[in-house]
């Protein structure tokens, strides 16, 4: 349904015509909360009945909740920035559509930590093609450039200044067009693993999607069984790193690592490297748990770690304002800071599942000397495809962001290679035991997007003030007259 991209946010336009600020502010609301219980109600609610163990009117309960915050109240914004349309022509409306648009997801990407999930430009994933802007300014701009396109189009619909909204209906889709002629580079650097071994400078990954279920991760009594699963599906891949998905292995590290180094042990030699998630105990009083991602040598030696540094909110930590108000539930740790870890003589930039709709921490790892990308991630929680599809459209946001091929190894959800223009070259069904091997071609160009930063919502601020200026400045020339 990409093509509905461009013309989804005309319904609500026409609906804040004639409204006062309150009242957009009502619609934008009313818009958010609609918009929250059909794209994600089901797989949160989900997520968050089988997390806790709780019944599923609760989990929706929660789910909900979540959706006022991060769903209705960032539209309600939307709606109040954006202003009467029916007082604006076309380049003022195709403006503040799309800087009002860039700052209500700015702002749910950053309030209580954030959570950029869902974003308009993702709709766009199916057809990278149509994406490729985003190595200039990230997410913000391709959402940006739809945005604009649902107002110059709405322009269009109304019987005066037709010709000047088709001017900027072209002007747009142009610059969504133009960086698709990245397509015409040469290579993408990514392939399904031959029969023969790579040679040069590639480097062949096997990613494990183990399927293990949910009571065996949490059962100390099934973590053999569980190990012996993941190690017979890295068998035989002629392989430099075998990624297995997050708390792929579920007992704590380093405590127990004699047992995972005996289960790696049963490989044939040449073994390869391991980037496996685990729960590690990090040093320190009290203990801090962490939920990591460990690099393991051929010679079965930890050589380095990625502990997740963005924790899923109400599940991994409770956010500040909340445990004020008495809220407690499971306290991870955060990492320190984003690094990239060398694994086969490769830097590797590695996230852990949730981590990966944040775009500044791909662009961090890139900025640390990562020259592939690396998601582990277990989607089994949203019990649905509908949720893993929607945290896989930022799989392919981030591979174009930074001009890097990006890789998914995940328990049950989609595992899955994509290259650097966010094209997926291999994907393996949901729900099954098994494995995949690619051949990588890591590389060191540096993005705009990756230089610059996410230098969108700044220029949507200053623009959005300049025209706001120039709207007060008009009705008070108009006042006085």
């Amino acid at each position: 349904m990409w093509p509905l991209a461009f013309v989804c946010l005309i319904p609500l336009l026409e609906a804040l015509r004639g409204r006062s600020a309150l009242e957009r502010f009502g619609v934008g609301w009313l818009a958010g909360t609609v918009a929250a219980v059909a794209l994600v109600l089901v797989p949160t609610g989900t997520a968050v009945s089988r997390y806790f163990e709780i019944p599923h009117w609760q989990g929706y309960a929660a789910a909900f909740g979540l959706g006022q915050l991060f769903g209705a109240l960032p539209f309600a914004l939307f709606a109040v920035l954006a202003g009467d349309p029916g007082r604006q022509g076309p380049f003022e409306r195709v403006g503040r559509t799309a800087t009002a648009l860039v700052l209500s997801e700015t702002v749910r990407s950053s309030f209580l930590t954030g959570l950029p999930w869902g974003l308009l430009a993702y709709a766009l994933a199916p057809v990278p093609l149509l994406a490729q802007s985003a190595v200039l300014g990230g997410a913000a701009l391709v959402s940006a450039l739809v945005a604009g396109a649902n107002a110059a189009f709405f322009s269009m619909l109304e019987q005066l200044r037709r010709p000047a909204a088709a001017g900027i209906a072209c002007a747009i889709l142009a610059l969504i067009l133009v960086p698709a002629g990245r397509w015409l580079e040469a290579g993408p650097g990514l392939r399904r693993a031959g029969s023969a071994p790579p040679g040069g400078d590639v480097l062949r990954v096997t990613l494990v999607q183990g399927s293990l279920p949910e009571d065996w991760r949490r059962d100390a009594t099934r973590v053999d069984e569980a190990l012996d699963r993941l190690v017979a599906l890295s068998e035989g891949r002629d392989a430099h790193v075998v990624a297995w998905p997050e708390s792929a292995f579920s007992a704590p590290l380093p405590a127990n690592f004699g047992l995972l180094r005996r289960g790696l042990a049963s490989l044939e030699a040449p073994r390869p490297s391991f980037v496996l998630g685990a729960p590690r105990i990090g040093k320190g009083n009290p203990v801090r748990l962490h939920n990591s991602a460990l690099v393991i040598d051929p010679e079965l030696e930890i050589r380095d770690h990625h502990d997740k540094t963005r924790l899923v909110p109400f599940t991994e930590y409770v956010p500040a304002p909340f445990r004020w108000l008495g809220v407690r539930g499971l306290s991870e740790t955060a990492g320190d800071r984003v690094r990239a870890v060398d694994v086969a003589g490769h830097r590797l930039g590695v996230s852990i599942c949730y981590e990966l709709v944040f775009a500044s921490l791909s662009r961090d790892l890139v900025r640390d000397g990562a020259r592939l990308l690396l998601n582990l991630s277990n989607d089994e929680w949203f019990g649905t495809r509908r949720g893993m599809e929607q945290h896989f459209a930022a799989a392919v946001f981030r591979a174009i962001e930074t001009d890097r091929p990006l890789l998914r190894s995940t328990n049950t959800g989609i595992t899955a290679g994509i290259d650097r223009l966010g094209r997926v070259v291999a994907r393996l069904p949901e729900g099954v035991p098994a494995a995949l091997s690619l051949d990588v071609r890591p590389r060191a160009t540096r993005t705009p997007f990756v230089r610059l930063g996410n230098w969108v919502p700044w220029a949507s601020a200053l623009l959005l003030g300049a025209l706001l200026a120039r709207s007060r400045l008009r009705q008070g020339r108009s006042g006085q007259t």
